[in-house]
Formats: C-alpha cells, structure tokens, sequence
C-alpha cells in the first residue's frame, strides 16, 4: 500500500460541500459571482459575441441581445443551459 502517494482524501484539491454555501448565501449571489467570472469585461451575447446588450423582462432570460434580438442568460452555452436546476443545489 503507498501510504501518502495515492491521491487519497489527504490529497485532494478543490471546494468542499459546505465552502459553496458559505461563498455564496443565495440564489442571487451566486448568479452574480458566475457572471462576472464568465463574463469579466462586461456581458457578451453567447451566440453572435455582441457586447450590446440589455437587461429584458423576461422570466428566465435576463438579458437581450440588441443586435441579434435573442434573449440570454449566463447559463447559455454551458452545460447548464437546458437544466432547470438552481445555482447551489
């Protein structure tokens, strides 16, 4: 057995369970956090990389795209996009 080589709980990198609850308290702020990682010089439509948007009434769709006139939110172009499930689960 090699004790302390394998990539055993000791040695693991990363976030914890409890550390993503402890960032972000709610919904909102962790929205907030992942949009400005994804989108650090400002907000940018995922389909036509326009940065003239605009915040939109739109129930799940926050922003519009002036040029291309779709609707869009961070979750667009990721693996989150089609999924129904909150931020923090």
């Amino acid at each position: 057995m090699n004790k302390g080589k394998g990539p055993g709980r000791n040695h693991r990198e990363g976030i914890t369970v409890i550390q993503p609850a402890q960032k972000f308290p709610d919904e909102e702020t962790a929205r907030v956090w992942i949009e400005r990682t994804m989108w650090p010089n400002g907000r940018v439509c995922p389909r036509c990389k326009e940065t003239d948007t605009h915040e939109s009434t739109h129930k799940t769709l926050p922003y519009r795209c002036r040029p291309c006139k779709r609707f869009f939110s961070v979750r667009n172009g990721t693996l989150m996009e089609n999924s129904r499930l909150p931020y923090l689960t």
